[in-house]
């Protein structure tokens, strides 16, 4: 058994409080919460659209261009 200095008793570690959400939801315990999402900038969805119909326009017009001769 493990003894600490002489004069202090030991005890056992108390267990942590689990923190329950503001919203009254519970998690079941044990259970791992998952990270939020990292948060995305908002120009990149839009650049990413406009660069794909940029670049199937540049391909439909270079098969017209090598088809038509």
């Amino acid at each position: 058994m493990m003894q600490g200095p002489p004069g202090v008793e030991r005890r056992p570690a108390a267990p942590a409080p689990v923190q329950t959400p503001a919203s009254g939801y519970a998690p079941p315990p044990g259970s791992v919460p998952l990270p939020l999402a990292p948060k995305q900038k908002t120009w990149v969805m839009p650049l990413v659209i406009v660069l794909s119909v940029v670049v199937i326009t540049l391909i439909i017009v270079v098969v017209i261009l090598l088809t038509s001769k």
